[in-house]
């Protein structure tokens, strides 16, 4: 009651002339006593109950799980300190893909993306020279996906780029050498230019295989991959993760991107396909 009267509120709802309104059922169902002590708990309820989802958004407002949302869904913007970094030269094992990539998009001739994959770019706006597309291996496993496999023909990103295609899976081969990686080569590639990926987890033909290998290429800033929440610089930073399992996308850049994954389906489903 104190607590009203110094916030300057009556305890009772009053009409226009400052009188105390009550409804006939109260005035012939209750007597003022019994009135005033309703009024007087409905009043702490109310305080409770406002206390209570007080506390409760406290508790999300604080919880990793909001601000892992936040940094997903964050306007893609980039800090100065981002913009203000030089970038360096490409390493001198990327530089023919890095060619055979810059040459697709200044000729105009990336392909066209996937409407699955495109559902999960946010930023697809330059037909022929951005967005996603995958090859094969021709050398993986003695040949296996030369000429396609089961129902899946050859992606036509090996029938039009072949020096592409080498020029990727000999990048795989060659990083996984030089860096200790213990990696078996990968049957598919997925390549990618300027494309910002939202949170999601692979899918496609079959489970995969335990852990996909990302790496960027090209001059850029930002780009860096968050998986689950945390964030890893991969420009000639190649990186394995799980990609069919964890959450992952790509944060706000400037500049030309490309990135490579590398990964290899269930082989089984692959064949019953």
């Amino acid at each position: 009651f104190d607590e009203m009267r110094s916030a300057g509120k009556t305890l009772f709802a009053t009409d226009k002339d400052g009188k105390v309104a009550r409804s006939l059922d109260s005035l012939s169902s209750m007597t003022p006593i019994q009135f005033v002590q309703r009024t007087l708990r409905e009043q702490l309820a109310i305080k409770s109950s406002q206390e209570r989802e007080a506390s409760w958004l406290h508790s999300l407002m604080e919880s990793e799980s909001l601000r892992k949302l936040q940094s997903a869904v964050r306007p893609a913007t980039i800090d100065d300190s981002q913009l203000s970094r030089e970038t360096s030269e490409a390493p001198q094992e990327y530089a023919p893909t890095l060619h055979h990539l810059q040459l697709l998009v200044s000729t105009g001739r990336w392909p066209v993306t996937s409407t699955a994959r495109a559902d999960v770019i946010s930023n697809l706006e330059v037909e022929n020279k951005q967005g996603s597309f995958t090859v094969v291996n021709p050398e993986f496993e003695g040949g296996l996906y030369k000429d396609g496999i089961g129902s899946f023909p050859l992606p036509q990103g090996n029938e039009h780029f072949p020096e592409l295609v080498k020029a990727v899976f000999d990048l795989e081969l060659s990083l996984s050498k030089s860096r200790t990686l213990n990696r078996p080569a990968s049957s598919h590639c997925a390549i990618n230019c300027n494309a910002q990926f939202t949170p999601h987890v692979d899918s496609g033909r079959g489970a995969g295989q335990s852990l996909s290998m990302i790496v960027g290429l090209g001059d850029y800033h930002g780009g860096e991959l968050a998986v689950e929440g945390d964030l890893h610089s991969i420009r000639y930073r190649p990186l394995q993760f799980d990609g069919w399992k964890l959450r992952h996308w790509t944060k706000p850049f400037e500049g030309e991107r490309f990135s490579l994954v590398w990964f290899t389906p269930d082989m089984k489903k692959v064949e019953k396909s």
